[in-house]
């Protein structure tokens, strides 16, 4: 994938909001970003290759580096963040990871990334269960935090920097009704296990900004008590409802864990003599075999 086509693609979101690869191909063609017969599907193409660019439920594509400018994600300090200089990614700053990963979101200061209780995501066992993710912010950038605070965490220009919030207010009935009825409409239907994965709260506030395109610009409270006023309930990314079977949900997520890492390493466990391979095919079949079973 060209860098061109990506820069080209994200241009064209920035410009039109939320997309078809119907609409997005022929104006690629016309920039000179693709020579194909077919530029919808050189479309397609570059649309899925960026994480932090998501298909929507209506088939739309929407960049969320656009989507969030301007956002400021408000979040309560707790007192081990300060001193690992870092910030627990869900429930309250779920929707950045997506922007981390792919490397559009950048910080003046330092590298952003994402850790998995103290290990590198990238290098986490995927044996093991879904781990409390944080976002480990540049060093000296953490001594900023006061446990206890508010802080925001504002994405300008494609830029993350932090920022002081004053005491929260209770999201608006608007805020809360779109939640709702996308909430609704999100655990209602049949995903799991597979190809899926479990819903998860960035589905959630991806759909909803697209109907509602200020609704995280107007929060000023963290994203889980919002969630918490509409009946919802998380744990880690994963978005539920109080009475939902959080032990089936955790195996769910685990096994999409799973299915993610192996299939983002490519790797074929039958041809692979490498045992860390080989590890994770079992451990995925196993897997399968206790969800069969359920």
């Amino acid at each position: 994938m060209s860098s061109r086509r990506a820069e080209l693609v994200l241009e064209i979101l920035r410009e039109r909001g939320p997309s078809r690869a119907e609409d997005v191909g022929p104006e690629l063609a016309a920039r000179g970003g693709t020579k194909a017969k077919d530029p919808v599907v050189s479309a397609r193409d570059a649309l899925r290759w960026d994480s932090g660019i998501v298909e929507l439920l209506d088939g739309r594509w929407m960049a969320l580096i656009w989507a969030l400018d301007g956002v400021v994600l408000p979040h309560r300090v707790l007192p081990q963040e300060r001193e690992r200089s870092c910030l627990r990614l869900d429930p309250d700053l779920t929707v950045l990871a997506p922007l981390v990963w792919s490397g559009v979101l950048r910080s003046p200061v330092g590298e952003l990334r994402i850790v998995a209780d103290g290990i590198n995501d990238r290098a986490l066992d995927p044996a093991k269960a879904v781990p409390d993710r944080f976002l480990a912010l540049p060093y000296g950038v953490g001594r900023r935090l006061v446990p206890g605070s508010m802080v925001g965490v504002a994405i300008r220009g494609g830029t993350l920097d932090l920022v002081r919030l004053d005491d929260p207010e209770p999201a608006s009935a608007e805020t809360i009704a779109v939640l709702e009825e996308v909430g609704a409409l999100l655990l209602g239907r049949p995903r799991r296990p597979y190809p899926h994965g479990p819903v998860a709260v960035d589905d959630l506030l991806v759909e909803a900004t697209a109907l509602m395109p200020d609704l995280l610009r107007g929060l000023t409270e963290p994203i889980g008590d919002t969630l918490r006023r509409c009946g919802l309930a998380t744990r880690r990314d994963l978005l539920g409802t109080p009475l939902s079977d959080w032990e089936w949900l955790d195996h769910d997520a685990a096994v999409w864990h799973l299915v993610s890492r192996w299939d983002w390493e490519d790797g074929d466990p039958d041809a692979d003599p490498d045992p860390t391979e080989w590890t994770w095919s079992q451990d995925l079949r196993t897997a399968m075999e206790v969800d069969q079973v359920r």
